[in-house]
């Protein structure tokens, strides 16, 4: 199977005055993990990209088919605390998702570039 990809969060940045402010926790769509199409090697990997960057981003997994909120669970996260740096950081994990997805749970400096997710 070839790989599958989707981009969790581009180019986020939260409003906060002149408009309706970004209410957290914000979640992204969900996408297809390994479990959906029943791969067995539940390999997933997700690379997060932020700059100046303060707040907690997590990557939730669902083993259920039309999951509801209390089938999320917590499977990754980053904590970023670095003004002033822009960081880019891979990270892996295993297991039979059917769903992913990110929450930014917290957020109060910087930007989130990207959040990709990818797995095959």
């Amino acid at each position: 199977m070839a790989n599958i990809s989707a981009t969790f969060f581009s180019s986020f940045t939260p409003t906060s005055s002149g408009t309706t402010p970004t209410v957290f926790p914000v979640e992204s769509d969900k996408a297809k993990g390994c479990g959906y199409y029943g791969q067995s090697d539940g390999l997933h990997t997700v690379q997060y990209s932020v700059q100046n960057f303060v707040g907690r981003i997590v990557i939730q997994g669902s083993l259920e088919g039309k999951p509801t909120d209390d089938d999320w669970f917590d499977v990754d996260s980053i904590t970023g605390v670095s003004p002033g740096m822009t960081i880019t950081d891979v990270s892996s994990f295993k297991g039979n998702f059917v769903w992913v997805r990110a929450v930014i749970e917290s957020f109060t400096a910087g930007n989130i570039n990207r959040v990709q997710f990818t797995h095959n």
